[in-house]
């Protein structure tokens, strides 16, 4: 189970990069939650996004450290990683039922576009 553990760690890790080299190419971009002149349903989607991206940066950073950082951090690095669960799940579970009540209610077409990759006419994040 360990090994699956640190996969998906390194999956994820390169997830991230892929994520957040895009913005240099023009492709999905960060969304300022301080931009003005969108609702606060907008607003508060981007700050979710903004904790969340902070959120998995500091549990990678952790498991890195924990994995191959100094032997004197281990303890420290372990109490900050382990909860790291209590956010990761929820996140996706709410994320998943957005998108499906978005799919279903208002924004249907939002799963061939993410798939797709294309924009049709929907405001995908």
């Amino acid at each position: 189970m360990w090994k699956w553990h640190n996969y998906l760690g390194f999956a994820l890790i390169g997830l991230f990069a892929i994520r957040f080299t895009l913005p240099f190419f023009d492709k999905m971009n960060f969304q300022n939650p301080l931009e003005g002149g969108i609702s606060r349903t907008e607003k508060i989607k981007r700050w979710i996004y903004i904790i969340f991206y902070f959120c998995v940066v500091i549990s990678l950073i952790t498991g890195i450290l924990i994995e191959y950082g100094p032997p004197s951090l281990k303890k420290a690095m372990k109490l900050i990683h382990k909860p790291s669960v209590y956010y990761l799940v929820p996140f996706i579970i709410i994320h998943l039922g957005s998108v499906l009540l978005a799919e279903f209610t208002k924004v249907g077409g939002i799963i061939s576009s993410i798939i797709s990759g294309r924009n049709e006419g929907n405001n995908v994040s």
